[in-house]
Order: C-alpha cells, then sequence, then structure tokens
C-alpha cells in the first residue's frame, strides 16, 4: 500500500454504535429531521470491545477511510468492557503508526441515549439552587455486598452531589458548588440509566424523601 493510501482520510466512514448507548443517539438524528454525511455507515454493536486489533487494521486495508467508535464511556453496561477498548485502542494506535497509518483516522467517543432535544430541555429547566448529583452506571457480578448466585447484577454510583449556582441557558452546562462532605454511595438494582434523571420531590411522591437526601 503506498504512503497516499495509508494517509488518506476520504472515503466511507465507518462507525460502531454500542445499542444501549450510541445507537439511540444517532437513532435521534432521523427523528429530530437532521441528517449526517451519506458516506457515512453506522453499525450497530453490542460492545466495541469485543472487535480484535486486527478488525480495525482490514478495514482500513479494504479502503474505509476513517472508523468512529460511539461507546457509552464510563456508564457501559458490561463491567470493565469500557477499560478493556480503551487499553485495546492504545494498541491499534501504536500498530497504525507502524504502518504509517494516521492515528485520526480512528476516533473513540462517548454518546449518550439522549442526545437532542430532550437532553438539552432537561439541563435548561434546571434552575438554580436545584439540587445535583453526578451518577455512573454499570453492572457487577464479582465482590457484591450479597450473595447474587453468580449472576450479574445492575449497579449504580453517587459520585457528588451540589447545589446550581448558575445555569448558562446553552442547554449544556450549569455551575454547581460541590459539597466537600459528600460520601460516594451506591446502589444495586433499579438503576435507571437515562443520561439526566430527574428525581421526584413533591408531596405526593412515596420515596420524596430517598429523593431529597
Amino acid at each position: 500500500m503506498s504512503n497516499a493510501s495509508n494517509t488518506s482520510t476520504d472515503g466511507k466512514i465507518l462507525i460502531l454504535a454500542t445499542e444501549t448507548c450510541a445507537y439511540p443517539g444517532a437513532n435521534s438524528v432521523g427523528q429530530a429531521h437532521s441528517s449526517y454525511p451519506t458516506n457515512a455507515y453506522i453499525i450497530r454493536v453490542r460492545a466495541p470491545a469485543l472487535f480484535p486489533e486486527h478488525f480495525y487494521l482490514d478495514c482500513f486495508r479494504k479502503g474505509i477511510g476513517g472508523i468512529i467508535i460511539m461507546s457509552c464511556g464510563e456508564e457501559c453496561p458490561y463491567d470493565g468492557a469500557y477499560s478493556a477498548l480503551a487499553k485495546r485502542l492504545d494498541r491499534v494506535y501504536k500498530l497504525m503508526k507502524e504502518r504509517g497509518l494516521e492515528i485520526r483516522r480512528l476516533r473513540l467517543t462517548a454518546i449518550c441515549t439522549v442526545c437532542n432535544r430532550a437532553f438539552l430541555k432537561e439541563v435548561n429547566d434546571m434552575k438554580v439552587d436545584d439540587r445535583i448529583a453526578i451518577k455512573s452506571t454499570s453492572t457487577q457480578r464479582r465482590n457484591l455486598p450479597f450473595d447474587s448466585h453468580n449472576e450479574t447484577v445492575s449497579r449504580m454510583d453517587i459520585k457528588a452531589s451540589g447545589r446550581i449556582v448558575a445555569n448558562r441557558g446553552d442547554g449544556r452546562t450549569v455551575e454547581v458548588e460541590w459539597d466537600n462532605e459528600f460520601s460516594p454511595k451506591t446502589w444495586y438494582f433499579y438503576t435507571y440509566r437515562n443520561t439526566i434523571w430527574r428525581l421526584k420531590t413533591g408531596p405526593d411522591y412515596k420515596h420524596k424523601e430517598y429523593s431529597r437526601r
């Protein structure tokens, strides 16, 4: 293969989109009557970590101009999959350099499940003095605080909590005063996985005491 073909970024773009996060996000583009380039081809996958190093090299050899891996990021539902994917891509980048391929042709990104109007609306609706928390969701099978009979269970971690002090109104950014004394918390089962989750705190909600903690 010539150097020109090794460094070319023209041609088809292959997108590997995770079925639980990125693919619904890509689907929302069509629902919003938006569009993306006609040379982009989206493949719905369970977990990009399943693809070995030679898969990417074979794609480039067969004429794929670029590959975008749209993952769930740290919220991947498969325990350890995102970390394994990141390590694998480090090896792929090294192999690409050895073969004279531009590493810009392979890109890893995280896509949320509600990456469009609903997401923007939720952020814009956040108000000063509202309470806010950072969560991550995953699955776990080993080292559980209970006997799961070797079954995988869902898990949600609350990493930080604070108070909104400003909303920039761009649908993406709020400024937060974080609680320095907050202790991380973990829940198992019934872990709702949308990227933004509005808690119910009304007087008629039977679990309001947990929402306000």
